[in-house]
């Protein structure tokens, strides 16, 4: 056994020392044109002049290579805006010049249909004016909120004759519409075909007199006219009694130049 591991542990030695006899052998070629190589660039630096060559010491001369000059650039740079060279004065004067031109085209064209509105005013206030003048008493009574048949008296005159009859139904018909058409005549409501009984109230709104003298006497025929009421003298003549406040009032009530009709 011992001869044994003798000769093995000197197999593996002789192993060893091949190896590093073929690594020896396999490097010595490489060495060798190493050699060479170094030999043939220094002879080739020798046969000729480099100013950065010294053949003494076989190395590069010290201080005759050239220093590339580095650029002043600060690293804190900051842009600076260069300003521009172009004139834009003609167009901020051309900016300034369209804007008041069409200034002056607007207040013009809102200064002439100012002047229309106020010229087309007039005219129909003339118109209506005219109108209200030439109305008669039949287009009046034509245009009450209810139908009723005329009498050959007049209003009042049929309100009064109805009253002495008894007929207290019918004559508070008739004075009701005798007030109203007083009160188109004074200029205080506009009598039209279609508005209501509370229209013609919201129309005496500032004239406080008028107002509370037609209220009763509306209320009354609305009773009688609507709801089929029969009313007595007493209520009757609580209507008919204040005909000289009416008529006074509406000697308050100013001339026809003044707007009226208008419904809020």
């Amino acid at each position: 056994m011992i001869g044994v591991a003798l000769r093995f542990r000197l197999m593996r030695t002789m192993f060893r020392f091949a190896c590093l006899c073929g690594i020896a052998l396999a490097l010595t070629p490489q060495i060798l044109l190493a050699d060479a190589a170094t030999d043939l660039g220094k002879e080739a630096l020798q046969s000729r002049r480099f100013p950065w060559y010294d053949a003494k010491t076989d190395s590069l001369k010290q201080g005759n290579l050239p220093v590339k000059q580095q650029p002043n650039v600060s690293r804190n740079w900051v842009y600076e805006h260069q300003p521009s060279n172009v004139n834009l004065d003609w167009l901020w004067r051309l900016l300034q010049y369209t804007v008041w031109f069409l200034l002056t085209v607007l207040f013009a064209v809102l200064l002439f249909f100012a002047i229309k509105s106020l010229a087309t005013n007039q005219t129909d206030r003339e118109e209506l004016e005219y109108t209200e003048d030439h109305r008669t008493e039949a287009d009046r009574i034509e245009s009450l909120p209810f139908q009723m048949e005329r009498g050959k008296g007049g209003l009042l005159g049929d309100a009064r004759r109805l009253y002495e009859a008894g007929n207290y139904n019918d004559a508070i018909v008739y004075l009701y519409s005798y007030k109203l058409v007083e009160l188109d005549k004074a200029h205080a409501i506009r009598l039209t075909k279609g508005k209501t009984n509370r229209q013609y109230l919201r129309e005496l709104r500032h004239r406080g007199e008028l107002r509370s003298i037609l209220n009763q006497t509306m209320l009354t025929f609305e009773d009688v006219f609507f709801g089929h009421y029969t009313i007595d003298k007493a209520r009757f003549e609580s209507c008919w009694n204040q005909l000289d406040n009416f008529q006074r009032a509406l000697e308050t009530v100013p001339s026809a130049t003044s707007s009226v009709g208008a419904v809020p």
